[in-house]
């Protein structure tokens, strides 16, 4: 959706308070209850992951009315893709020493 800023208007992007508003219905419908915070903390992490960018690349994921569009979505794949052999890496290399894999899963549409 277009969306009009001082004047200015940033063409196919989305607000953070309404995608806040999806992650928290999605998870907590698909998954468990989510609260808010933990909806951003989620979007941070995609952002990190290049799903999306703030339409001038000024600010992090907030649950605000802050305009954010979507990147190329092959770049973000191959961002998982990078990251879940990392991930593996990490669980390994853990395994190896006698250790649990501690660290938070994410679970993306689609590649789970």
């Amino acid at each position: 959706k277009n969306r009009v800023f001082h004047q200015k208007t940033y063409k196919q992007c989305f607000v953070g308070s309404e995608a806040v508003d999806v992650l928290v219905s999605d998870i907590s419908e698909k998954h468990q209850a989510i609260t808010r915070p933990d909806a951003v903390f989620v979007g941070q992490q995609l952002m990190n992951l290049d799903l999306f960018v703030h339409v001038t690349r000024d600010h992090p994921f907030k649950d605000e009315g802050l305009f954010y569009k979507f990147t190329d979505v092959q770049q973000f794949f191959l961002n998982c893709q990078k990251l879940v052999l990392n991930l593996k890496r990490v669980g390994q290399l853990r395994r190896a020493q006698g250790r649990k894999p501690q660290f938070p899963v994410i679970i993306v549409p689609g590649l789970a």
